[in-house]
């Protein structure tokens, strides 16, 4: 009897390091899940590189303790905006759906750490295709 077992090449490659830098990429879903601690709420994004032939993809969390750390940026990527623009164009206060971002395209710099002696994937920054800073 065959054991037959579904698998990507982006699968198997989940662990492996990526080129660190700037790269496209296409936001393909969004989640939230509790932390482990039960404290709070993670916000996740999973996002898939367009010029990736093999179809890789990165996942990243927005804590709802620590919005502030990279969401902004996020958000003004999504937007087509610098930072500065998106945060002057933000009103006191919001509700911002996660989920009109899926399909959205922005440039996500991506870096390389060790995590329990194995190398992985970190997103480090969003920025708007076309407007990476320099």
């Amino acid at each position: 009897m065959a054991l037959l077992i579904h698998v990507t090449k982006a699968d198997l490659m989940k662990n492996q390091a990526i080129t660190p830098g700037w790269k496209e990429a296409e936001v393909q879903e969004v989640y939230a899940k509790m932390s482990k601690d039960g404290q709070s709420t993670n916000y996740w994004v999973k996002l898939t590189f367009t010029e990736d032939a093999d179809g890789r993809n990165i996942e990243h969390n927005f804590n709802s303790k620590a919005l502030g750390i990279s969401l902004q940026n996020y958000c003004a990527a999504i937007s087509g905006k610098t930072v500065l623009e998106f945060m002057e164009s933000m009103p006191k206060e919001t509700t911002l759906d996660l989920e009109s971002t899926i399909g959205k395209k922005l440039m996500v710099k991506i870096k390389n750490e060790i995590f329990e002696g194995r190398p992985v994937n970190k997103v480090e920054d969003f920025c708007p295709v076309g407007k990476v800073p320099f």
